[in-house]
């Protein structure tokens, strides 16, 4: 790599580090020169998904439109950069059905609509400055969800989890204490599934991929707020990848209409008097299409939580590290 080259990736990485607690990972384009002073540019993360016929919308069901963010050379924020959105086809090839775009994207204010009819189901949003074009990412149009529902457990909603004192942060694994009979799951995150589908006009219903799914605390309503590797978090809170470990309130679907979210404890934060050896959290899962209108229906999984040491047959479960002890 040039020493020109590794200066542009420097001071790029950079600027992302600057913004890195005000959005998500997104592309950051590094251009030479630019209109207005821009230097770069960073795209804000878009809906993943858009509904045959509707506007793109937010987690809570709210239109949302694109955005990006311009900086300067110093890394410096630039407002007011003239930005022009635009949807390409997701395929270069020359032929009229790989051309069709199933979007409209009003391309000075960002806003977005899927065409009521089309024959494409997915298409690239983008962002223009100047001369300069960086694809934001790849959305799909989908049918109106119309069902939400459990995914993996049986009927009951009560599911249950032994948590470990010293935090370990992994999933729960279903393990035999001394006594007991079945095995509980143990551990500090435990997977919360469901399934997002429409009607079709098959057999089989159809999944709705990329939607956006918001898993919310219900009950407790008195998390208090603990400290977990010098970040202030809740002490029960929803995260959406183990390996990432960061609260969140949404999940996006797979492509079987699946969405996978995590309840996790930090157990540091969870001792008495607020919270005795054993309590129940309550977790709604729930989908929108619109600020108002909810996807039928949302699901409540009930978790029943209990203080554990880190291995069966070792004594008081309160004598762990953790726990607020």
């Amino acid at each position: 790599m040039s020493g020109a080259s590794g200066a542009i990736v420097r001071r790029c990485a950079w600027r992302l580090a600057l913004f890195v607690g005000v959005v998500a990972a997104a592309a950051c384009v590094e251009i030479a020169t630019g209109p207005s002073g821009v230097a770069s540019i960073r795209l804000l993360p878009a809906p993943r998904a858009i509904i045959t016929g509707d506007d793109l919308r937010d987690s809570t069901g709210a239109v949302t439109r694109l955005g990006a963010v311009a900086f300067g050379d110093h890394g410096d924020t630039i407002k007011d950069a003239p930005f022009r959105f635009t949807a390409l086809a997701i395929t270069r090839d020359t032929t009229a059905a790989s051309r069709v775009v199933p979007l409209v994207v009003d391309s000075v204010t960002g806003a977005v609509r899927a065409l009521t009819v089309t024959s494409a189901t997915r298409a690239r949003l983008a962002v223009r400055l100047g001369d300069r074009l960086q694809v934001l990412d790849t959305i799909t149009v989908v049918k109106r969800p119309t069902r939400l529902a459990r995914e993996g457990t049986s009927g009951d909603s009560l599911q249950t989890m032994d948590f470990l004192c010293s935090d370990t942060g992994r999933a729960a694994t279903p393990i035999a204490f001394p006594g007991e009979n079945p095995p509980r799951p143990i551990g500090n995150a435990l997977q919360l599934s469901v399934a997002l589908t429409a009607d079709s006009t098959a057999t089989a219903r159809a999944a709705v991929p990329g939607y956006y799914v918001r898993f919310d605390i219900v009950s407790p309503t008195n998390i208090p707020t603990t400290t977990f590797r010098g970040v202030a978090r809740p002490a029960i809170s929803i995260i959406s990848d183990l390996n990432v470990d960061r609260p969140t309130n949404t999940d996006t679907t797979e492509t079987s209409g699946i969405a996978n979210a995590y309840l996790r404890v930090s157990p540091a934060g969870l001792g008495p008097p607020a919270f005795s050896n054993d309590f129940t959290v309550t977790v709604r899962a729930s989908a929108r299409t619109s600020p108002t209108d909810v996807v039928p229906s949302p699901v409540l999984f009930v978790v029943s939580l209990r203080r554990r040491t880190t291995s069966p047959g070792s004594g008081d479960a309160l004598t762990g590290p953790g726990c607020g002890r």
